[in-house]
């Protein structure tokens, strides 16, 4: 089993983005002004050469933080070895500190569902996710990190509430915890929810990472897009994390872009990652530093 001590050994690897190809060469020429970047696991899984020279490229230049989508915690099967040596050597490769992937479900026996699925918070949940994540972390040698969801929908019946569960798995196998604010904003705005009160439930002492992101509003219902701008309808997000980083220290901040990629770099992604990091400078981390 991980410690939380093992947790607040992690070096802090400050504010970044995720590695996209449609912005890479934008990426490369502003690393003054991006710390660390995210990739997308799954896409160097099982890949030929060439894509890992393109990542080593990156490796060269920005420490590298992998993020799983397709893990599939919540599964009630073991995780596939193979998949498993597949994030170790990935691991490996960029000298990662940690993995990450999200409380989710995405495979049922013998199906991909093709998306992250809320799961059911019970006690037969928590045993399944809890020896999954032991299983991991030991063969991995590094921490497993898990992400809340963004949910259209919540599993009726649990013996939980979501932050309860998180904290509990976090607690019983001293995973991290990777606290999506985009999700809680529009997850509480959807159900009609306080988030400070989600917030203050939630495990903050396990918190590693913090995602923010932009989505949109369509007939009073927040999507989370990945395709905008922290600011206008989104702007709430930054409340969130100047409440949140007063009570955590986390190791790394990621602004997700996936979509509506436009050419002007600073107004798409540099302002944001500004602000994150005049947040966090002001109000945060010990673990802070100017470049």
């Amino acid at each position: 089993m991980t410690s939380n001590r093992e947790l607040k050994k992690i070096p802090y690897y400050g504010v970044g983005i995720g590695l996209r190809n449609e912005i890479g060469e934008q990426t490369m020429c502003h690393k003054n002004e991006i710390d660390t970047l995210e990739i997308i696991s799954e896409r160097f899984f099982n890949k030929p050469a060439p894509v890992w020279d393109y990542l080593r490229n990156f490796a060269d230049n920005f420490p590298i933080i992998p993020h799983g989508v397709k893990l599939s915690i919540a599964s009630a099967d073991k995780t596939d070895p193979e998949f498993l040596k597949n994030m170790k050597k990935l691991c490996e490769f960029v000298v990662a500190p940690y993995y990450s992937d999200h409380f989710a479900l995405t495979r049922l026996p013998g199906a991909d569902i093709g998306h992250l699925s809320p799961i059911w918070f019970t006690k037969e949940s928590l045993e399944i996710i809890v020896e999954k994540i032991d299983t991991i972390q030991d063969f991995l040698g590094i921490p497993l990190v898990l992400e809340n969801i963004n949910s259209m929908f919540t599993v009726s019946e649990a013996d939980f509430e979501e932050p309860e569960f998180i904290a509990k798995v976090c607690e019983r196998t001293g995973c991290g915890a990777l606290l999506d604010l985009t999700n809680v904003y529009i997850n509480t705005h959807n159900n009609r929810s306080d988030p400070y009160d989600f917030l203050g439930r939630f495990p903050l002492d396990y918190v590693v990472q913090i995602h923010l992101a932009g989505g949109m509003i369509r007939n009073d219902w927040f999507y989370d897009t990945h395709s905008e701008k922290i600011a206008g309808i989104n702007d709430g997000v930054w409340s969130l994390l100047e409440w949140t980083i007063k009570r955590c220290d986390i190791k790394s901040l990621i602004i997700e872009r996936d979509q509506n990629f436009k050419d002007d770099f600073d107004d798409m992604l540099l302002q944001d990652i500004r602000r994150a990091r005049s947040i966090i400078g002001k109000n945060g981390s010990r673990n802070f530093r100017f470049n």
